[in-house]
């Protein structure tokens, strides 16, 4: 058996410091991997942005991509929360964009939500409040479109839903649900 343990802390400092237990210290580094955070190899973030964002839209059922203005914000960013980090913000990214290309205020506008005062640092010309609505989709009731405004949306879509609840400013799951009503309405 092989035990992989991972920290972000320095353990000989923690040892030195009294809150790390020297033996298990050396119960556990045989093999010592340093894997350097995101911000000290910006030369990956182009790459795992790319993989990642394929994976989510995958994973959602969509096809978002970003503006090569967007691609250098991402590219830009020091990143404190490494991956993880740049993870939670390409599927936030993916899950609120209102069309198929994620422009670069969109992703200065997210970024700069996940500033704190920690890492205090953001991406520019952001307002220090943005508003929350910015985000955030609009409520849109059940009946919000008729049978003919999904159709030419489909239409226009050549089928894909996808993009077709996109254009309607839907999710996927919106969207079939407004067409599973419509069949309903139909059946009866």
């Amino acid at each position: 058996m092989r035990i992989v343990a991972a920290t972000n802390l320095d353990l000989q400092q923690q040892v030195s410091a009294g809150r790390f237990r020297l033996d298990l210290y050396y119960r556990l580094n045989i093999i010592p991997i340093r894997l350097p955070a995101l911000r000290e190899r910006p030369e990956d973030i182009r790459p795992l942005v790319r993989h990642q964002l394929n994976l989510i839209s995958q994973s959602y059922q969509r096809n978002v991509g970003l503006t090569p203005e967007a691609m250098e914000k991402l590219a830009g960013y020091h990143w404190p929360g490494n991956i993880r980090q740049l993870r939670n913000v390409l599927e936030r990214l993916v899950l609120l964009a209102e069309s198929a290309t994620i422009p670069a205020q969109e992703v200065e506008r997210v970024i700069h939500s996940e500033a704190t005062p920690e890492n205090g640092r953001s991406l520019g010309s952001v307002p220090a409040n943005p508003p929350a609505a910015a985000t955030v989709r609009p409520y849109l009731p059940a009946q919000s479109h008729d049978r003919q405004q999904i159709a030419q949306a489909l239409a226009h879509a050549h089928g894909n839903k996808s993009r077709a609840a996109q254009m309607l400013g839907l999710t996927l799951r919106q969207l079939n649900y407004r067409l599973q009503r419509l069949e309903a309405a139909e059946a009866s």
